[in-house]
């Protein structure tokens, strides 16, 4: 899920991971940072 949203906000080129992690949800992108911001914490 890091990698992802990492991604998303352009930080890194792919969200791929290797194995054995599995990739992040669809959703995971738009669904964490809401969760950071959530608990009050920085991005």
């Amino acid at each position: 899920m890091i990698k992802a949203v990492l991604h998303a906000r352009g930080r890194i080129p792919s969200p791929d991971v290797r194995l054995p992690l599995p990739s992040a949800s669809k959703g995971a992108p738009t669904d964490a940072p809401a969760a950071l911001t959530a608990l009050d914490m920085p991005e």
